[in-house]
């Protein structure tokens, strides 16, 4: 499609999402958050006929960076659906790490604390 993704994981969300025929964006619009004030471009914004669009972020790693930057555009965007689709490894088991070395807390903990819906490897049906 001539779209360069900034990796693997988002090519392969791209193709499941084209394989469902939904209308979506690439990086199509910055959202604008305070920390501070910065754009937040969405991996995807699915555009969802009858409900609200959903905007995935794709990650194979959740830094103390992005979780910061994520909690700031939730709190300046929390009309948004903003979901994460985390990776998986070469077995297809969940890439789930604990959210720093020696932290209890994991992606899915995380995700769950902040209020942000998630999955792994594969979109969820609701989202699209």
């Amino acid at each position: 499609d001539g779209v360069m993704y900034k990796s693997g994981l988002e090519a392969d969300v791209a193709k499941q999402l084209k394989h469902g025929k939904k209308k979506i964006q690439y990086e199509w619009c910055p959202l604008a958050y305070v920390l501070p004030e910065r754009l937040y471009w969405p991996d995807f914004w699915i555009n969802r006929e009858g409900g609200d669009d959903v905007l995935v972020e794709v990650k194979g790693y959740l830094d103390g960076d992005s979780q910061r930057k994520m909690r700031a555009v939730k709190e300046a965007h929390p009309y948004l659906n903003i979901v994460f689709l985390f990776g998986v490894d070469k077995y297809g088991n969940p890439r789930n790490p604990p959210i720093r070395k020696g932290a209890k807390m994991r992606y899915s903990d995380w995700c769950e604390k902040y209020g942000f819906d998630y999955a792994f490897g594969n979109l969820k049906k609701e989202w699209l």
